[in-house]
């Protein structure tokens, strides 16, 4: 496991501290990791990982185990041209909806935003990705 710097550590509870007066979710740490949390939205039943850098704070959900093809990808672009807050990405083959935010001026309001949208993307995604799927079966 990597080495968590002070600066990662201020910014965690910093996070923390947040995240505490975000309603309507839930978090927790992940393992023994103090900068890596779960976040868990109830209204979507969604969870997410969020993850504190030195420099940015990432939010993260996994979609699918495979890059997304043809209509599904198009589908997917056109969705990102309306979504204020992150975007649909691929990483090491697989989809993810993913917010990065500069970590040196972020508040409560901003936080915020980035959760609500990492859920709203992802939740209003997957009837997409659903049919996608029941179309290739």
């Amino acid at each position: 496991m990597a080495e968590i710097s002070v600066k990662e550590l201020e910014n965690s509870e910093r996070v923390l501290n947040l995240l505490a007066h975000i309603d309507g979710i839930s978090y927790e740490q992940q393992s023994e990791r103090r900068d890596l949390f779960s976040i868990y939205e109830s209204d979507t039943d969604l969870t997410a990982v969020l993850d504190v850098e030195e420099d940015v704070v990432v939010i993260f959900i996994p979609i699918m185990e495979q890059e997304p093809s043809g209509d599904l990808a198009i589908a997917l672009l056109q969705m990102n041209d309306t979504i204020l807050y992150g975007a649909f990405t691929l990483h090491d083959g697989k989809l993810f909806f993913k917010v990065n935010l500069a970590i040196e001026n972020l508040d409560l309001n901003e936080l915020e935003d980035g959760i609500r949208s990492v859920f709203i993307a992802t939740y209003a995604a997957l009837p997409i990705i659903s049919i996608h799927n029941k179309k290739e079966i």
